[in-house]
C-alpha cells in the first residue's frame, strides 16, 4: 500500500497514462497542484481538490475509495475542507 497520498497519485497518474500537465486539465488545479503533491512539498490538499483529483483519476470506486481513504488513515498530515 501507497504511504501518502501523492505516492499514490503519482502511481495512478502513470498507470492511466497521463501527464501531469493532463490530470491537472481533467481535475481542474493547477500542474503546479499536481508536481506539489506527487513530491510532497504540499502534503495536505483541499478535501475538494482530493476529489477532483480522485474524480479525474480513478477508473472504479474501489480505486476513489483506496485513493480518498490515504486521507483519512493518515497517509498525509490532513486534509483541509
Amino acid at each position: 500500500m501507497w504511504s501518502t497520498f501523492g505516492e499514490l497519485l503519482r502511481q495512478g497518474r502513470r498507470r492511466a497514462g497521463l501527464t501531469q500537465e493532463e490530470l491537472a486539465e481533467r481535475a481542474g488545479v493547477s500542474a503546479r497542484t499536481i508536481r506539489s503533491l506527487e513530491s510532497g512539498r504540499h502534503r495536505d490538499p483541499r478535501l475538494s481538490t482530493a476529489r477532483e483529483l480522485a474524480a479525474a483519476l480513478c477508473r472504479t470506486a474501489d480505486e476513489r475509495d483506496e485513493l480518498m481513504s490515504v486521507l483519512a488513515t493518515g497517509g498525509l498530515s490532513g486534509a483541509r475542507s
